[in-house]
């Protein structure tokens, strides 16, 4: 066996382990880190996330998925929360009323051009039997204070 001893070429010098150290190796790794590896570690343990993130920047990693169109990891918090969503009466954004948090979801989608989490929306309107235009009864209330 020839190791490199470069911090680059790490994962390259596990492969070349025999099965048995790896999945020692791999046992003391946490599973904050592990749960990145594969898809099946995401899902069993995706919950772990929530740990990490501030309740108050919740909203923003849940935008941030939908801006950067993150198809997987946005489906498993639509599975997660779209209940919770769909009762979250009167949304404000941006000086924007939204009926529920799902409708602003969408619209934030389609500013953002994330086709896949949209259509991951509307696949879930079809299925409640919801109007999948909604996006288009948000109400705008421009609030000035006059002095």
């Amino acid at each position: 066996m020839d190791f490199l001893n470069v911090p680059k070429y790490v994962l390259k010098n596990i492969n070349k382990l025999p099965i048995e150290l790896v999945d020692i190796v791999y046992s003391y790794i946490p599973k904050s880190i592990t749960m990145f590896l594969t898809k099946k570690n995401y899902i069993e343990t995706h919950y772990l996330i929530r740990q990490f993130i501030d309740k108050i920047k919740i909203e923003q990693y849940i935008r941030a998925m939908v801006r950067d169109d993150n198809y997987f990891v946005f489906s498993q918090l639509l599975v997660e929360n779209y209940q919770r969503w769909l009762n979250m009466k009167k949304y404000y954004y941006k000086e924007c009323i939204y009926g529920n948090y799902l409708n602003f979801l969408e619209s934030y989608a389609i500013d953002n051009k994330s086709s896949k989490c949209r259509k991951l929306i509307l696949n879930l309107f079809e299925e409640e039997g919801l109007n999948k235009n909604q996006h288009k009864k948000n109400t705008t209330r421009y609030i000035r204070w006059k002095t």
